[in-house]
């Protein structure tokens, strides 16, 4: 029975004898070798292409779930942007409104400056008119006072009668420029006669100084009695 030929499988006898068949085989093997390398690499390629998909799937989601972001965040920077727009439109609303309202108040309070200006100056002129007025009738009562003063003094009771009959306001008036004219008499005369003791008392005593003491002696009993007969005479006129 014939050996079976390693290589390739064959009985025949000639497989192990002919040159041939030697190259044969050898080719085989090579062809063999070949085709596992090519197999190995083609398994190195599937897995590495394997490993390639699966990477660029992972970075597909990544990109994908990064573009969902990014999608997310822009929905969100427009939904704001919106609503600070429809904010700002509804504030220059509002301060054009209140523009409006300031202009129409200061259009009304111009009007009230130049209507309480020309009261004010209109005050002014009857102020003016009236002062010049009281400065007139004052200038009048002080002189009827100082006539009814001269007619005084022959009828006590001549200004009291003429008072009467003048009217109210003219009354009023002319009794205030009587009082005032005696405060200020009153208050002449009290100056006055200080003044007019001082000036005696002084006299008297740098006289007293200057004479000896004999006569300003004498001269104190004539003092003290002449100033005794003064007050006698002074009661007894009363």
């Amino acid at each position: 029975m014939a050996e079976q030929c390693m290589e390739c499988g064959c009985t025949c006898s000639k497989c192990n004898a002919s040159s041939e068949c030697i190259s044969l085989r050898e080719e085989i093997v090579k062809l063999c070798k070949k085709l596992n390398e090519s197999e190995r690499r083609t398994q190195e390629l599937e897995l590495k292409l394997r490993e390639s998909n699966l990477e660029k799937e992972a970075e597909h989601l990544r990109i994908q779930e990064n573009f969902e972001s990014y999608l997310e965040q822009n929905k969100r920077l427009k939904e704001s942007y919106d609503q600070t727009v429809r904010q700002n439109q509804e504030l220059e609303s509002q301060v054009l409104k209140m523009a409006d309202e300031l202009q129409t108040e200061r259009s009304r309070f111009d009007e009230a400056l130049m209507a309480m200006t020309e009261r004010l100056i209109d005050a002014t002129e009857k102020m003016n008119t009236m002062e010049k007025e009281t400065v007139k009738s004052r200038k009048d009562c002080a002189l009827v006072v100082q006539l009814l003063k001269c007619n005084q003094s022959l009828d006590r009771n001549f200004i009291s009668k003429k008072l009467d009959s003048f009217p109210s306001e003219l009354k009023g008036k002319l009794q205030e420029e009587l009082k005032l004219k005696d405060t200020s008499e009153k208050t002449e005369k009290s100056r006055s006669m200080s003044a007019v003791d001082s000036n005696d008392n002084a006299t008297v005593r740098s006289s007293l100084h200057k004479q000896p003491f004999a006569q300003r002696r004498s001269k104190s009993v004539t003092f003290s009695m002449s100033e005794d007969e003064i007050i006698q005479n002074g009661f007894h006129q009363n």
